[in-house]
């Protein structure tokens, strides 16, 4: 996998993913605007070259950065 720089609020953010949870539970529970949570899925997503968060997780896991 290619140089990813992922954060550790990343990481975090993949961990909830992998947990399947929501960008509302995430947001919920990080006390965060939905839509800022949206936004860093996204970003998250487009540092590992994800298709879908689902395919985020994968690539995390395969990477051992989960």
């Amino acid at each position: 996998m290619p140089d990813h720089d992922l954060t550790e609020a990343d990481v975090a953010l993949l961990g909830f993913l992998s947990q399947g949870w929501t960008s509302q539970r995430i947001a919920t529970e990080l006390g965060a605007p939905v839509r800022r949570v949206r936004n860093d899925v996204k970003a998250v997503r487009s540092k590992l070259n994800a298709r879908n968060n689902t395919h985020a997780v994968v690539l995390a896991l395969r990477a051992h950065i989960l």
